[in-house]
């Protein structure tokens, strides 16, 4: 990630899709940030505009429909920034989590016998 102009920005697509996966790792395995479009405005968190049709990334914080967080592209890329920032260790437990999830699921998939 780098700054430019008070503004927060991943070097490539791969790095915010890694950061993404990060924080899912540290979150609820069952109520991660989820991308989807908007079929109407919002506003997110941070009072970014989410216009119709804009993909953002929600998560769910209760168990009413309408209970999620929402973030936009460029709020979610803040907040992990923020999130990982000078944290090897948050970085390190994340990274930890993802490759003991992914181990799980190949042990799933290789127990199936067809």
């Amino acid at each position: 990630m780098k700054k430019t102009n008070n503004q927060y920005t991943f070097i490539s697509e791969e790095n915010f899709e890694l950061a993404l996966a990060r924080l899912n790792a540290l979150g609820d395995e069952f109520k991660p940030w989820t991308l989807t479009q908007a079929r109407k405005n919002h506003t997110d968190e941070f009072s970014e505009v989410i216009e119709t049709g804009d993909d953002y990334y929600k998560k769910s914080i209760g168990q009413a429909f309408d209970s999620n967080v929402k973030l936009s592209k460029k709020s979610m890329g803040r907040f992990a920034y923020l999130y990982f920032m000078n944290s090897n260790a948050l970085e390190n437990i994340a990274d930890k989590v993802i490759k003991e999830r992914n181990e799980k699921l190949q042990r799933g998939v290789n127990s199936i016998s067809l």
